[in-house]
C-alpha cells in the first residue's frame, strides 16, 4: 500500500510539489506509529481481532475515494489489458518474491525456531542465494521479460547518485523502523511499561521525525539541493549512541554461571531517567527526519524520466527490521538459555518475545534482575546496527553530488 501511494504522488504531482506531499505520508505514519498501539491495545481489552478488523472498515470508508477522486493514469494508451498484463516481468518478480522471502525467513528463524546449523536454516540462505543468482542471469540475460519491462534496471547500479540514494535509503529506514520498534521495548521490559504507555514513550522522537520530514520537504521544494539534509541528518543521527546500555559486571557475574556480556561505559543504563532518554530521542528523531523519505522524491530527479518508476522500486529495498531482531532475540534468548537451563527453552524465548511476563515476575528478584541485564544488554546490540546504518548514510552523503533537484526556477535558489 506504502509503494502504491508512493506511485500514485508520483505520477500526480511536478518534480517541484513531490517532496512537499511525499512529507505528509511521512506526518501520517509517525501519527499511526503513536495511535496504532493506543487503538489496537484499547481493542485488545475486548478482542485483539477488532484491531484486524478495524482496518477492513476504514478500507470500505475510502474505496470511494480511491475510485472516483484519485486520476486515472494509462502508461501504456491504446494497449490492450491483456498485452499489459503480458508485458509485466512476472518471472523476476516471482523470483525475487521467492529470494526475498527465504533470506527473511533465515535470518528471522535461525537461532529461534531452528537452530543456525540447522539443515532448514542452511537450506533457506542456499535457497535464496541460489534464486539472487538466477534473479541476475534472468535480469541480466533479458529472459521473459524485455528491457523495458524488468524489475530490476541494471543500468541504474552503474550510476553513482541512485546507488548512494538506494543505500542512505535503506541505511535510514534501519535508524527509523529500529528506534520505533525497540525504544518502547526498553520500557516495557526495565519499567513494566503496556504496549499503550511505552508507544507514549515514544512521542519524542516521533513527533521531532514527523516535523522535521515535511520542514525538510517544504526546503528541498524551495531551493532544491538535497545533499545537505543527507549530511546533516546522518551526523544528528548516531549521537545517541549513548543508547549502549551499561551492565555493570557484578550483576552478570555474582553467581555460578557466566555470561558472554562485556560491560560498556555508556550514558544509558536500565536505572536511566525517562527524560535523558527522551533528549535521546528527540536527537535521533531529529536526525533521521532530515532524510527519512527524501530518497523518494530525489530519485525521481536525478534520473530520467522514463527511469523514474524503476529507481523508486530500487529505493524500497531494506532488511534492517529484521536484522535487528534476529541479533535481539539470538543474543538474548542464549544468555537466558544459560542463565535459566531449568526451564523449557520455548518458555525462555516467550520472555524475549514478551508474551511470558509471568514467568519473568514468577523469578526471584536475583534472577529477575539478570534476566532483565541480559535482555537490555542484547538490546544494546541492536542499536549497533543503528549507528552502523547511520555511519554508512554519512559516507554516502559525503559523495552525493551537490546539485539540486529538477525544481522549477521559480522555486528559488541558485
Amino acid at each position: 500500500m506504502y509503494f502504491v501511494l508512493l506511485a500514485l504522488i508520483s505520477m500526480n504531482t511536478t518534480s517541484q510539489e513531490r517532496p512537499n506531499y511525499l512529507s505528509l505520508s511521512g506526518l501520517v505514519w509517525g501519527l499511526g506509529t503513536v495511535l496504532g498501539p493506543v487503538v489496537g491495545g484499547g481493542f485488545e481489552l475486548y478482542t485483539w481481532r477488532w484491531a484486524v478488523y478495524i482496518t477492513l472498515l476504514f478500507g470500505a470508508i475510502l474505496l470511494p475515494t480511491f475510485i472516483f477522486v484519485i486520476p486515472s493514469n494509462d502508461p501504456l494508451p491504446g494497449t490492450s489489458r491483456w498485452r499489459k498484463l503480458a508485458s509485466f516481468d512476472w518471472v523476476g518478480t516471482i523470483i525475487s518474491v521467492g529470494a526475498f522471502t527465504t533470506l527473511v525467513m533465515a535470518i528471522n528463524f535461525g537461532g529461534t525456531l531452528y537452530p543456525w546449523n540447522s539443515g532448514q536454516t542452511i537450506a533457506l540462505f542456499v535457497f535464496s542465494g541460489a534464486l539472487w543468482i538466477i534473479l541476475g542471469l534472468q535480469q541480466g540475460f533479458v529472459i521473459a521479460t524485455s528491457l523495458e519491462r524488468r524489475i530490476l534496471i541494471i543500468h541504474l547500479f552503474a550510476q553513482k547518485e541512485p546507488v548512494l540514494l538506494f543505500i542512505s535509503c535503506a541505511a535510514v529506514g534501519a535508524v527509523s523502523y529500529i528506534s520505533v520498534y525497540y525504544i518502547p521495548i526498553y520500557f516495557q521490559f526495565t519499567q513494566g511499561d503496556s504496549a499503550i504507555r511505552s508507544a507514549f514513550r515514544l512521542l519524542p522522537f516521533i513527533f521531532l521525525l514527523i516535523t522535521t520530514i515535511p520542514t525538510r520537504g517544504a526546503m528541498i521544494s524551495h531551493i532544491g539541493y538535497y545533499k545537505p539534509w543527507y549530511l546533516g541528518g546522518s551526523i544528528v543521527a548516531p549521537n545517541p549512541g549513548c543508547f549502549d546500555v551499561y551492565v555493570s559486571r557484578e550483576m552478570l557475574f555474582s553467581y555460578d554461571y557466566k555470561l558472554n556480556i562485556e560491560p560498556t561505559a555508556t550514558i544509558v543504563n536500565a536505572d536511566t531517567p525517562s527524560g535523558m532518554i527522551y533528549g535521546l530521542e528527540v536527537l535521533l528523531g531529529l536526525g533521521a527526519g532530515a532524510y527519512a523519505q527524501a530518497a523518494f522524491a530525489v530519485i525521481q530527479a536525478v534520473v530520467t524520466p522514463a527511469d523514474a518508476p524503476n529507481g523508486l522500486t530500487l529505493i524500497g529495498m531494506t532488511l534492517g527490521l529484521s536484522i535487528s531482531g534476529a541479533v535481539f532475540v539470538n543474543v538474548a534468548s542464549n544468555d537466558l538459555f544459560a542463565l535459566l537451563p531449568e526451564y523449557p527453552q520455548s518458555q525462555v524465548r516467550q520472555i524475549v518475545s514478551g508474551t511470558s511476563g509471568q514467568l519473568l515476575s514468577s523469578l526471584s528478584e536475583t534472577l529477575r534482575d539478570q534476566a532483565l541485564a541480559i535482555i537490555v544488554s542484547a538490546w544494546q546490540n541492536i542499536f549497533i546496527c543503528v549507528y552502523v546504518a547511520a555511519a554508512a548514510s554519512l559516507v554516502c552523503s559525503v559523495f552525493m553530488a551537490h546539485k539540486r533537484c529538477n525544481v522549477s526556477a521559480a522555486a528559488g535558489g541558485a
